[in-house]
Parts: C-alpha cells; sequence; structure tokens
C-alpha cells in the first residue's frame, strides 16, 4: 500500500470590515494542517491564535491521534498562560480545528481530526459535502435541542457566542475522531468569515470546478470578500493523494497563498451532506501538480507557489530567507503558519481602529451569580418601595367630610394608592376649628394603633354640644353610656342648630 500524501491551498485574509486579522492558519510537513479564529480584541485575539498554532506544532511529535490531541491541549495551556501573565491579553481564546496523518497499531494510515469552537472541517467526496464538525456555540446547542431550527440560527442575535475555546479555562474538552485516508478526498478547514458569508452549494461547486486547492482556496476568500467579508476569512483546502510516483517519493509539496489583491466526541458514521453538486458522480482524480509560477522553483515532485505578500503581519520566513530576498518557496519542512506573534503589544494609540471583539465571552458560573445578584437587588428596592408605599396609614376628612382612616400615602405613591381603612362617625362639623385642621394637615401614623389613637383625641377637641358615638364608643372606665339626638328628621345627626336639633346625652355610673 502507497503512503498517503497531501496537496494542500491555505490562504487568510482580514476580509471587508476587520482592520485586524485574528486569524490563524497553519501547514507543517504537509501531514499537519490547522485553522484557529483568535477573539479578545484587536490584540488578543491575534495573538491567542498565533500562539496556539505555534504551541501546537511544536507538541505534536507524533503521527497518532492522542499526539494531537496532546498537542492542542498543550496548545490551550500556551494561550491560557500567555493571558495570565499579560493582563492586557486577559481573557483571550481561539477556535482550532485541525487535520493530521495518524498511523494505527496496525500501521495504516488514517486522518485525525480535532475541534474547538466553531470553525469547521468539511469533507468534499463524489460530489457531496458533508460538514464532519459540531459547532461549540450556542445557537448550535439550541438547534440540537429543536428550541430553533437552523435556518433560525443563521440570523440569531446570538450566534457568534460559542461554548467551548482554546485558552480561556486551564483545561478544555477536545473533540476528536479518525477518518479514512481515501484518495480523491478533498477537506476544507476554514474559519466563520467563510461559512456565514458563503452558502454550503456554493462552496461544494468551488470546491468541485477547482482542482488546484490553492485556486479553490483563493476562490473561496474571494467569494467571502464579495458576500460581505464582515469577518476574517481562512480557508485550507487538502488534496488526499496516494504515492507511488516520481513525485510521492517526496513528501507533498504545500502551497500556501497569501492574501490575493481584492480591493471524546464521534461524529455519525454516514453524515447527511450539506450540499451537493451532482447526483451521481465519480471522486474527482487526483489533482495534477500545479504549473511553476515565476520565481518559485520546482522539481520532479512538483510545483510550489511562493507567497507573495500580505497586508497583514508576514508569514514567517523560511530558514535562510533574507531580509530584502524574494521569499524562498515553503518545503514540506518548514511550518507555514500564516501571521507571526507579536513580541511587542504596542500602546493603544498605536493601534488601528477595529470594531469590537468578534464575540462576547460565555456564559460562566460568574455570569449566573452576577444575574441572580442584579434579580435580589431588584427584589429588595421593589419590596422597599411597596413597604414605604403601603404600610404606613394617616387621618384626613373623605369626600363627604368624615373623619377616615387611610392605608397607604396621602395622594398615593408611584402605582399604590392609598384605601380606607375605616370610616369614623365624627364629621369636620364636630371638630373645633384647631382640630379640623389638625385632620386636613393629613398626618402620618405609623401604625393602625396609632391612628386609632389620634381619632379617639379627637373627642377631645369636639365642638360645644357635639357628641358623635365614635366618642361615646371610646371613652375610658367601665360606664354604660348613650346618646341620643332629639329632631333628627329635622336637624340631622351632628348638627349644631337650636335646641330641637341639639343632641343630649346622659350617662350612667356603674
Amino acid at each position: 500500500m502507497s503512503p498517503t500524501r497531501f496537496r494542500a491551498g491555505a490562504l487568510t485574509d482580514t476580509g471587508q470590515a476587520r482592520a485586524v486579522n485574528q486569524d490563524n492558519l497553519l501547514v507543517v510537513d504537509g501531514r499537519l494542517f490547522a485553522v484557529a479564529d483568535g477573539m479578545g480584541g484587536h490584540r488578543g485575539g491575534e495573538v491567542a491564535s498565533a500562539v496556539a498554532l505555534e504551541s501546537l506544532a511544536d507538541h505534536h511529535d507524533e503521527d497518532t491521534t492522542a499526539s494531537l490531541v496532546n498537542a492542542v491541549a498543550r496548545a490551550n495551556d500556551a494561550v491560557f498562560q500567555r493571558s495570565v501573565h499579560e493582563p492586557e491579553l486577559r481573557g483571550m481564546g481561539t477556535t482550532l480545528v485541525a487535520l493530521a496523518l495518524a498511523v494505527g497499531p496496525d500501521g495504516r494510515e488514517r486522518l485525525a481530526m480535532t475541534n474547538v469552537g466553531d470553525s469547521r472541517a468539511y469533507r468534499f467526496r463524489e460530489g457531496r459535502l458533508v460538514q464532519l464538525t459540531e459547532d461549540h456555540s450556542l445557537v448550535e446547542s439550541l438547534v440540537r435541542q429543536g428550541r430553533i431550527s437552523p435556518e433560525e440560527a443563521a440570523s440569531h442575535p446570538q450566534r457568534n457566542i460559542i461554548t467551548r475555546a482554546l485558552g480561556v479555562d486551564p483545561q478544555v474538552e477536545v473533540d476528536s475522531w479518525e477518518l479514512p485516508a481515501v484518495p480523491g478526498d478533498r477537506y476544507l478547514l476554514c474559519s466563520d468569515g467563510l461559512f456565514n458569508e458563503v452558502d454550503a452549494e456554493v462552496v461544494a461547486a468551488t470546491l468541485a470546478g477547482r482542482d488546484d486547492p490553492s485556486d479553490a482556496a483563493q476562490e473561496l476568500v474571494r467569494l467571502a470578500n464579495e458576500g460581505g467579508g464582515r469577518d476574517n476569512i481562512t480557508c485550507v483546502v487538502v488534496d488526499v493523494v496516494e504515492g507511488g510516483g516520481a513525485a510521492d517519493e517526496a513528501d507533498a509539496r504545500v502551497a500556501v497563498a497569501s492574501e490575493p489583491d481584492l480591493g471524546p466526541y464521534s461524529p455519525p458514521t454516514e453524515p447527511t451532506p450539506v450540499a451537493s453538486v451532482f447526483d451521481e458522480a465519480a471522486p474527482p482524480p487526483p489533482p495534477p501538480p500545479p504549473p511553476p509560477s515565476a520565481g518559485a522553483g520546482s522539481d520532479a515532485g512538483g510545483a510550489e507557489v511562493e507567497p507573495s505578500a500580505e497586508r497583514d503581519p508576514p508569514a514567517a520566513p523560511a530558514d535562510g530567507a533574507g531580509g530584502d530576498d524574494p521569499p524562498t518557496p515553503r518545503h514540506d519542512t518548514a511550518p507555514a503558519l500564516i501571521g507571526a506573534i507579536p513580541d511587542h503589544l504596542p500602546d493603544d494609540e498605536d493601534e488601528p481602529a477595529e470594531p469590537p471583539a468578534r464575540r462576547p465571552r460565555r456564559f460562566t458560573w460568574r455570569v449566573v451569580v452576577f444575574v441572580l445578584a442584579l434579580v435580589g437587588l431588584a427584589a429588595a428596592v421593589v419590596g422597599a418601595l411597596y413597604y414605604y408605599g403601603r404600610n404606613t396609614y394617616y387621618v384626613a376628612f373623605d369626600a363627604d367630610e368624615q373623619v377616615t382612616i387611610f392605608k397607604g400615602q396621602p395622594g398615593g405613591f408611584l402605582v399604590w394608592d392609598p384605601t380606607v381603612e375605616r370610616v369614623t362617625a365624627i364629621s369636620a362639623a364636630d371638630l373645633k376649628a384647631t382640630a379640623a385642621e389638625r385632620v386636613r394637615s393629613q398626618p402620618d401614623q405609623a401604625t393602625l394603633d396609632d391612628a386609632e389613637a389620634f381619632v379617639a383625641n379627637l373627642c377631645e377637641s369636639l365642638a360645644t354640644g357635639a357628641r358623635p358615638v365614635e366618642c361615646d364608643a371610646a371613652a375610658d372606665g367601665p360606664a354604660a353610656t348613650t346618646a341620643t339626638t332629639a329632631g333628627e328628621g329635622e336637624g340631622g345627626p351632628g348638627s349644631g342648630g337650636g335646641s330641637a336639633g341639639s343632641p343630649s346625652a346622659t350617662t350612667e355610673p356603674a
């Protein structure tokens, strides 16, 4: 069985709306491919993605799935430690999706894949495009729970919230699995700047219509920019090629393009295709080596494409590259890391302006505690307002000029109007002028007992001859009190008129 080889094309682009490219890509030895999408501001995101891919390349030292998973875990630690020791980078993180060659215990070659975050991996086979990774995002979890549809997820206001990322916490859960290495298969690793702008059907048609993986990557980036380019865009297109000829004696050459002048989880065994460019078709033949380009070296193993100039930080030069000399073509023994890790972070005023970070931080227990604290504070405020508005009393005249005990604040407070607690038998006409004025001032009473005591005291300030039942019932001592009013039909109770309407009272001591 011939050894498995790869041909790849890779491209990252700032897009139309961003000032800084926080995406990064990695191609190492033609055997390891990765895309990282950083977050955490215009400096943190760029650093996070670059640190993660550099660590991934350093620690993936065996062609096994376990080695790849371990390298991703080490990358998580590298990003987290950098954020801990540099306060200006606190909270940065990055997604990471990676594809690598893996040799099993039986000696068979397979493909190992890992994923953290919402960058994606697709497989294109026989005209069908299949998404292999599962987005670690809030809206994807809502789709899996059946709470929203995939169509609703595409326009959901929280579609940029991810639930898993490298560097945010000391440890991270890594999705990993293996796939058969089938010659003719084409893999696409990409950031969300691609699939949020380009429909799956268009992606499938592009992969089908471009034999050269570099051409396919450049066309996908062009389409994403044409669709709006609202985020950074990164694509790595990898073709699986079975060796056997002279061109396969050496490792596959990898063409890494720069920006063009554009102005334990297991996926389903047979995942559902997201797009198809034709119903029945044979697997596409292995793409021929790309034609030589000006200034690029070539040999019997195929041609290499020389990286062109970039608008963002340039890729790390290959060994031996001079400062002013044309860049040396990337050989399979040199990591292709697009975007160097900044050694110095300039002050904010030296940085170009950029919109806010790509996506907010994920929900954590701290957020839950904060929300609960806000709810508790709001409840306490409402309770205090209610107590103030409803837990007091006052004495005043009602519309009929009767002395009345009210519950609440005079005139009401916010949404709470005062209510009548009790209407007494004392009228304004029964009181002396000074006592009536005291009632009209609507004095506050702390409790109902205080209000009742205030009413009882009014009996000491009655007008001459007035003696309402209210005051007789409140008289002190074990006396039997009766009250009669002569001529009620003429003068009415409480009238202060002539003798025919004057009340008379008789008290019989016990």
